[in-house]
């Protein structure tokens, strides 16, 4: 590791003003990223998802919620995967690259279950990843002996060439990490709105014909379409009614889904 990069790693990412600062826009962010998971479904256009602080406080909540279960998990797992190499920076680095898409891994799995398509790829890109990072170099440094001389040698002889390497050298890899994590985590989030659209039971319907269902209210807009009680299938047409209309709007609470948009 070089001098800058050593500089860089004892510098904090973020300071706690600048984190405490953007925390609304992040929360905004996230709860608009989850919103469009669930739109995609049924595609809704982006252009109806509107949020109020309501959404974004729950979803802010949510978060923070996660994340502290998340870190209580993972954090002695991390230990114990990284003790039995502790001092060997060249492996602890390595491992630690691989926990977000462990973790994009672990979220898509509980989150669709059976529906293995939606995770399928997270589990390629894991055992992918894995591969690269330890196992490339028992190909590349078949001149050393031990296997941890090998990885660290193919560790100390990575002299990157691209745009990637040149903002590394200068900034740090932990800059790279971080941002690495945070688009990590916001494809998690896409993915939790795109689960809660696929295994929604329990829909708003209008106590009218043909059968209509509310697929989501997104400020003074509700967002309806008509479905088919049989085949569970949604139309892919939408019917916007507002709140507070005249004459006002009977709805239901009724268990209909999982629904599915049309083909």
């Amino acid at each position: 590791m070089s001098d800058n990069e050593k500089k860089a790693a004892k510098r904090p990412f973020v300071s706690e003003a600048v984190i405490i600062a953007c925390s609304p826009l992040i929360a905004y962010f996230l709860t608009f990223i989850y919103e469009a998971g669930f739109a995609g479904v049924y595609k809704i256009p982006l252009s109806l998802v509107e949020l109020n602080l309501t959404t974004v406080f729950t979803m802010a909540v949510a978060v923070a919620t996660i994340l502290f279960f998340v870190l209580m998990f993972f954090n002695p797992v991390y230990i114990f995967a990284v003790g039995p190499f502790r001092g060997k920076e060249y492996i602890n680095t390595r491992i630690a690259a691989l926990v977000p898409i462990l973790i994009l891994f672990l979220a898509n799995l509980l989150l669709f279950g059976a529906l293995w398509k939606k995770w399928i790829f997270s589990l390629i890109f894991l055992i992918v990843m894995t591969s690269v990072v330890f196992f490339l170099p028992l190909i590349t440094q078949r001149s050393k002996e031990s296997y941890l001389e090998k990885i660290k040698a193919d560790a100390e002889s990575y002299e990157p060439e691209d745009l990637y390497g040149l903002l590394a050298k200068h900034l740090g890899r932990s800059y790279f990490y971080y941002l690495f994590c945070f688009f990590m985590f916001f494809l998690i989030v896409y993915s939790a709105g795109q689960a809660k659209a696929m295994k929604e039971k329990e829909f708003l319907v209008l106590a009218s014909s043909p059968d209509t269902v509310v697929l989501r209210i997104y400020g003074d807009n509700i967002i309806c379409s008509p479905f088919n009680r049989g085949t569970k299938e949604v139309q892919r047409s939408f019917i916007i009614h507002k709140v507070g209309e005249t004459p006002p709007l009977e709805l239901r609470l009724e268990k209909i889904g999982p629904l599915v948009l049309k083909k």
